[in-house]
């Protein structure tokens, strides 16, 4: 897989509280920086071997962080809410480019 020999994972994190900063944060700390992160993330996109999958990453305009599903409690009504939306076109060719498009649910 493409993903794995460029040091790539698809990671899914289940959060309890938290926002797009922390998730940021916490992932780079443990040295798993976000694709097109600019602030806590580094052009790791140089060192890849695969030409095709260098210039995706490269390329990526933003950071590949996509919250496939929400769950919520609707503050009126009090009802359990869950909202799911699939990975937007960018980030599922990135996905593609990697190899990872298997993993995606």
């Amino acid at each position: 897989m493409r993903a794995e020999s460029a040091g790539l994972t698809l990671l899914k994190c289940r959060l309890v509280t938290g926002r797009m900063h922390q998730i940021r944060v916490h992932l780079a700390a443990s040295g798993w920086p976000l694709v097109g992160d600019p602030k806590y993330g580094q052009p790791l996109w140089r060192d890849i071997a695969d030409a095709d999958l260098r210039e995706s990453m490269r390329a990526f305009p933003r950071q590949a962080l996509h919250a496939w599903r929400l769950a919520v409690i609707h503050p009126m009504t009090g009802s359990a809410m869950r909202i799911e939306a699939p990975p937007p076109a960018d980030l599922q060719d990135l996905l593609t480019a990697a190899g990872l498009v298997q993993c995606v649910r």
